[in-house]
């Protein structure tokens, strides 16, 4: 799982800077949801490169995701060039994102379930062979010519977020253990309450430790039981790697601290910043009538709140920090914008597979004019006349 690091630091000031000249800075954070989270994610954001060539694609400064969110953010960033020419310019190749992050991965999960997670039980010598791994094989399959890029270590990425070509991603993931969010990423933020990550200082083991892309994104994904909570192949404490909906299924906290982190660093020259949600499902827009439940409620009452607090109470806590720092940066003439993407069927598929009639469901949903409004947003933010110099810009810090 670990390998020798890259030891390069990129602080969100360096990563806020590092777009190309004349680009806007675009933030996303994609929520999870399984396989539809990761269709409608990719499906978002190649179409809003497909609506604005180039210029958006360009324009991303970080992806923060979540879950299925994070396995269609690995697929739409892996798909810009090695060359430091961005997102391809053909439409098809553009396409190819969305079809991987359609593609089933049902029946590597059960494989992975039904025999080497099942006969470990009796014969404990399937070591590194899981539904876990069974789950990064099948998100592996669909780039037969490409398959050892998503292999490769985090720290493959983080020259071109340096050099402005390629996006900054942080998968989200949480520590079983202290319920924090774990992040793992080709961006760093100093560790707070709340928040730890490879680099810090409370896990030794990890120093010169990387981890690679895929893995990354299926920690992010794990979600028990459909993928089991992972736990490092080191030396050292040992903690457990799941899911990273448990503490925040949006995106937002993470993005938002880091957003706040890079604003404010000293000649900073961005003077406007469009924030982009993708939720892979609505949130509930009253709560359920109230009704008396007998003694059998009491057995998955524990899980029911934790579903509703992740959707109702996660939404509106990020909300609520968004606002703030949004007239905060409009006290300091920074402007912050916000669009969001939101599937709105209900009873769309948590699992890793999704029907032909699915696929199509996705497609509609984003010709529609439900997104046209989000759509114009972008395209106006885009358009806008470029930001100010770094000479006109103050510090409020």
């Amino acid at each position: 799982m670990f390998r020798a690091r890259n030891s390069l630091y990129l602080s969100p000031a360096q990563v806020i800077r590092a777009g190309k000249p004349g680009t806007k800075v675009v933030v996303v954070a994609a929520s999870g949801g399984g396989i539809k989270a990761a269709a409608w994610t990719t499906r978002v954001l190649t179409g809003l490169e497909e609506n604005n060539p180039h210029i958006f694609g360009d324009s991303v400064r970080l992806i923060s995701a979540v879950s299925g969110g994070s396995v269609g953010a690995m697929y739409f960033v892996s798909e810009y060039n090695a060359d430091g020419k961005g997102l391809p310019s053909d439409t098809p190749t553009l396409e190819n994102a969305v079809a991987r992050s359609e593609a089933s991965s049902l029946d590597d999960i059960a494989w992975g379930l039904v025999y080497p997670d099942f006969f470990r039980v009796f014969l404990p010598v399937f070591k590194s062979l899981d539904r876990g791994k069974a789950l990064e094989a099948a998100l592996t399959r669909e780039l037969p010519n490409r398959k050892h890029h998503l292999w490769s270590p985090l720290a493959d990425w983080r020259e071109g977020v340096l050099e402005g070509w390629r996006p900054a991603v942080v998968f989200n993931a949480t520590v079983t253990e202290s319920g924090e969010r774990f992040l793992l990423g080709t961006t760093d933020l100093s560790h707070a309450s709340g928040r730890t990550g490879l680099r810090d200082p409370e896990f030794p083991q990890f120093a010169d430790q990387d981890i690679s892309l895929v893995t990354a994104a299926r920690l992010s994904a794990s979600f028990p039981y459909v993928s089991p909570a992972a736990r490092p192949d080191i030396a050292g404490t040992q903690i457990h790697i799941v899911d990273g909906g448990y503490t925040d299924n949006y995106g937002m906290a993470t993005l938002l601290a880091w957003l706040d982190t890079g604003l404010w660093s000293p000649g900073s020259p961005v003077r406007s910043v469009l924030v982009i949600e993708i939720r892979a499902s609505p949130p509930a827009s009253e709560p359920p009538p109230l009704s008396w439940r007998g003694w059998p409620f009491q057995s998955y009452a524990p899980i029911s709140t934790m579903l509703n607090v992740r959707d109702i109470t996660q939404i509106s806590r990020n909300e609520e920090q968004l606002d703030l720092l949004r007239r905060y940066a409009a006290s300091c003439n920074v402007d912050i914008e916000d669009a969001v993407f939101e599937y709105p069927p209900e009873n769309a598929p948590l699992s890793w597979h999704l029907s032909p009639s699915d696929k199509r469901e996705i497609e509609t949903i984003w010709a529609s004019d439900a997104t046209e409004k989000s759509k114009e947003i972008v395209r106006t933010f885009l358009n806008a006349s470029p930001p100010l110099s770094a000479s006109t810009t103050a510090s409020c810090r």
